[in-house]
């Protein structure tokens, strides 16, 4: 090779382009034909155009239609297409940035739209109406044969023509593209994406009002597109209001110029609480800048569309087909983020690994919630965008084919930002969450206390009623006796007088005829004597006479009195009917309600039997798995005991190895020793618990090896947390004729409640002690030095669903099954099961009661 490289024949050569530069950016890039049209949508916008009509015509299904897409922008003149439109990868937007009327941050970049119309179709037909600085509107047209640019041939070489005259000054300004004799068939699908993609082309409508500004004119009217076809179904957005109020919470976010990074979490439709929270990212970002989010939060659950005009399975569909959250720069969309199945955030991913915590500062939010990450939420439960400014982050490049971001640590900055507001999010949301599940299992234990009483206090008024209804029927019953008693005597006072009466007609019918024959003989006589003997017989009549009508006046009162007496006694026999039949419907009443209370609180316990076998039949079903799981660790386990075995020997031959090395090496090998016990006897207990001798062979138990079994798993987690265990079993005590399964979930469930119990003490014990007693029975007593029970609690917690277990990472969440599957099964063999007082060093002790064969 010559040291001088000027020397010899000295020739000019210039680069030259191939017309396959169009197929390979127009086809090959722009692979999404909805990607291409919004890339002419874009030019409209930068274009100030305020309306672009997109018209969809002879393309259904087949080839060879059209497509047109009109706007109402500034147009092209005659200059700029030649010096802009017809050159490949200007720099027009670096030196003109914003557009000339509107003051609009540029969307198109490189070209690539017009380019991409050779994808779409064979011609394409320019028309385009501009205004010239003498206010002359000028017709600019061009056509465009894609066929003409055929690879091999030399790009600058191949002619365009195109036309040009000055035109009526009242035509409006705009750009037609007439893209004809399509290439590609166009299905229903391809139209709604199309729709989709334009609709999210722009930060969507839905929350366009709240983004960060672009920096463009405040007299910028807007810009809004249409979609006109004959050939395909309404074209509308499903991302609405309608939906958005049905979220959880929505959270904003903002990364200010210095990349101080602050998120505004409020709740929508609350669970316990109105949550409004505010978090500043701890460290500012190094080169993210100017960058917002805005996201609303969904959980597909009926709680959330109560009363709500939209479905819920509705919901999930959009949920599905729109969710995720999208990238936008200057409040253009970057497509492929945000979309079907799209994982950028890795949410999905996290979700499926089932991580408890967080990473990053998150984790340090005070929670109720130990493990938060188990509700994280997935890009379908998610509605929103994050836009940067292109500007102040170039950092943030666009590929090419304007479906990616370059993979560099501005864009990981970018992923940053939005998955720190999605774990925030999280974390507050579990929260919520938990603090609603206590609310309402203490609103659901107020319901049944409210129920009980109401139930108490409806049978008390039942039995108050029945007692007064019978005080007072005894009280008319004796009234109507006293009344009928006194009648009675009256009655007979009545019929004394009446025989007086008779008495004084028959002595004053023999005195009446005394006097006739005194009056005779008076006026025989006429004498003194005789008459003063008619004036003693006159006298003595008159006294019968007087004593007759006072007898008579008696007789008369009294026979009123008697009248009265039966009205009154039938007045209160009416009554005393009336007051039996009234007594009769209001206990029937009050015995109604008796029932309906007992009903409800049938309800509430059919509620909790009902969740309690859901999630029994839930366990139940694993039962084949488990087995397999069983069959498959026991394969696992003999491959880590071989592959310990031999990094050992690895490590026993090799000398060269560094002593500091060799000693973490030996370190790791005796804990993945100590895992694969644990393991090992874990899986050798699912055997025991799920074995076909456990499930199908009934037999007295010896109690203290299986105790021991059910511990020894767990003896490294034991030593860890410091918990002493005695299993003070004596070896000759022997279960009831029982299956081992049975055995192993009451010991097993005991167990586990008494470590989460304890781990938390200073003292931190649990001992097992059992005996045969004299009424031949057997007792197993639990005891352990944890937090202890109320008393009030202590038939409470063997109830379905009522736990006071704190959660445990190693031993699991509560569910509130645990006492109340140990008093199923202990039932089931003629047992009980109880709290009672624990021994003076002990806090909680329950105690097992089974006869003995």
């Amino acid at each position: 090779m010559p040291e001088n490289l000027n020397s010899g024949n000295k020739k000019t050569a210039f680069f030259e382009v191939d017309a396959r530069i169009l197929y390979q950016l127009g086809e090959q890039l722009v692979s999404n034909k909805s990607i291409a049209l919004a890339e002419l949508v874009k030019n409209s916008y930068d274009a100030d155009s305020t309306k672009t009509e997109i018209i969809l015509k002879n393309i259904k299904n087949k080839t060879g239609g059209s497509i047109t897409i009109k706007d109402n922008g500034l147009g092209i003149s005659p200059e700029r297409f030649e010096s802009t439109w017809m050159r490949i990868a200007t720099i027009d937007s670096e030196e003109n940035p914003v557009s000339k009327k509107y003051g609009r941050k540029k969307a198109g970049e490189k070209g690539i739209g017009r380019i991409a119309c050779r994808k779409l179709a064979k011609e394409l037909k320019l028309i385009s109406v501009s205004e010239n600085e003498k206010k002359e509107k000028i017709r600019l047209s061009a056509h465009f044969y894609w066929d003409n640019f055929f690879s091999g041939s030399d790009l600058n070489k191949i002619p365009v023509d195109y036309y040009y005259e000055v035109i009526d000054p009242c035509e409006p300004t705009g750009t037609e593209l007439n893209l004809l004799n399509t290439t590609e068939k166009w299905t229903e699908a391809n139209a709604k994406r199309l729709n989709t993609e334009l609709w999210d082309l722009f930060t969507p409508k839905i929350f366009r009002e709240e983004r960060v500004d672009s920096n463009s004119n405040n007299n910028d009217p807007g810009f809004n597109y249409e979609i006109t076809s004959d050939e395909f179904s309404a074209f509308e957005d499903t991302l609405t209001e309608k939906l958005l109020k049905n979220a959880w919470a929505k959270l904003s976010g903002y990364v200010d110029e210095s990349g101080k990074a602050t998120y505004t979490l409020k709740t929508i439709k609350m669970l316990k609480n109105n949550v409004e929270y505010i978090h500043v990212k701890e460290n500012n970002f190094k080169t993210l800048k100017n960058t917002n989010l805005e996201i609303y939060f969904f959980k597909y659950i009926s709680y959330f569309f109560s009363g709500s005009d939209l479905k819920l399975n509705d919901a999930y569909e959009i949920g599905h087909d729109r969710g995720g959250v999208k990238v936008y720069a200057d409040g253009f969309r970057i497509f492929g983020y945000g979309e079907v199945g799209n994982d950028w955030l890795d949410l999905n991913k996290d979700q499926s690994r089932s991580i408890g915590n967080f990473q990053d500062e998150s984790s340090k939010i005070k929670s109720e919630d130990p493990r938060p990450g188990l509700d994280l939420f997935v890009y379908r439960q998610l509605f929103g965008y994050v836009n940067y400014d292109k500007k102040l982050n170039p950092g943030l490049s666009i590929s090419i084919n304007r479906e990616s971001i370059d993979d560099t640590s501005e864009y990981q900055e970018l992923v940053e930002f939005v998955r720190l507001g999605v774990n925030i999010t999280t974390v507050k949301y579990s929260d919520e969450k938990r603090k609603y599940s206590k609310y309402e299992r203490e609103r659901k234990e107020a319901l049944e206390k409210e129920i009980n009483r109401r139930a108490e206090e409806a049978k008390n008024a039942l039995k108050k009623k029945k007692e007064q209804a019978k005080t007072e029927e005894e009280e008319l019953k004796k009234k109507i006796v006293g009344l009928e008693e006194e009648a009675k005597i009256v009655n007979n006072n009545i019929s004394e007088i009446k025989e007086e009466v008779n008495n004084h007609v028959v002595k004053k019918k023999k005195l009446d005829e005394k006097k006739r024959d005194a009056e005779k003989k008076a006026r025989f006589k006429n004498t003194p004597e005789s008459w003063h003997k008619l004036d003693l017989l006159r006298k003595k009549v008159s006294e019968i006479e007087s004593e007759e009508n006072s007898l008579n006046n008696s007789k008369k009162n009294l026979e009123t009195k008697y009248s009265s007496l039966n009205n009154e006694i039938e007045s209160a026999k009416l009554s005393l009917s009336n007051k039996s039949k009234s007594n009769f419907e209001t206990i029937k009443k009050k015995e109604e309600e008796v029932i309906e209370s007992e009903k409800d609180k049938i309800k509430v316990k059919e509620r909790k039997y009902d969740e309690a076998l859901s999630i029994l039949r839930v366990l139940a079903s694993t039962g084949t798995m488990i087995s397999i799981f069983t069959h498959e660790i026991q394969s696992f386990i003999s491959g880590l005991i071989s592959l310990n075995s031999n990094v050992n020997s690895l490590l026993s031959k090799v000398n060269d190895i560094d002593p500091e090395d060799k000693k973490y090496y030996e370190s790791e090998s005796i804990h993945l020793s100590e895992k694969i016990e644990t393991i090992q006897e874990l899986s050798n207990i699912i055997g025991l618990s799920g074995g076909v001798e456990s499930r199908t062979e009934m037999k007295r138990w010896n109690i203290q090896p299986i105790i021991d079994k059910i511990f020894i798993p767990f003896k490294i987690e034991l030593n860890k947390r410091g918990i002493e265990y005695e299993n003070a079993i004596p070896e000759r005590l022997r279960s009831p004729t029982m299956y081992r399964s049975e055995l192993i979930a009451i010991f097993n469930n005991l167990m586990t409640n008494s470590v989460k119990a304890v781990t938390n003490q200073k003292v931190r014990k649990i001992k097992i002690i059992g005996n045969e007693t004299e009424d031949e029975k057997i007792s197993i007593k639990f005891m352990d030095t944890g937090k202890g029970l109320d008393k009030d609690k202590w038939e409470l917690v063997f109830d379905p669903f009522e736990t006071n277990s704190e959660p445990d990472l190693n031993f699991g969440i509560g569910t509130g099954l645990g006492l109340k599957i140990v008093s199923d099964l202990v039932s089931g063999y003629e047992g009980t099961v109880r709290f009672i007082e624990p021994p003076s060093e002990w806090k909680t002790c329950i105690e097992i009661i089974l006869p003995l064969v």
